[in-house]
């Protein structure tokens, strides 16, 4: 599925990759959070996030939001690349 795909085999995974084995642990358990929303999957107790004791800092909500754009935009710029690379197939093979 898509939402593994990008797990292994992205520049987004990649880039998590280089960030350290705690941070990409953690991008990894967000994506299984995403896919279990994604498909209506509940997710399991011992896999659900642990809850913040108190609010995070506005700085965090904020690093955390910029955080998530960057991961969107990426996401969207390989999307893009994957579906030109997919019309380019479609084309050839009609000729």
């Amino acid at each position: 599925d898509l939402i593994s795909g990008v797990a292994t085999a992205s520049e987004l995974a990649t880039r998590w990759a280089d960030t350290g084995p705690a941070e990409h642990a953690a991008w990894i358990k967000s994506l299984e959070g995403l896919k279990a929303r994604v498909l209506g999957t509940p997710v399991q107790a011992q896999d659900a996030p642990k809850v913040a004791r108190s609010a995070p800092a506005g700085d965090e909500v904020t690093e955390a939001i910029l955080a998530l754009s960057r991961d969107i935009e990426l996401l969207r710029h390989e999307m893009a690349e994957n579906f030109a690379r997919l019309a380019r197939r479609i084309d050839g093979s009609g000729r």
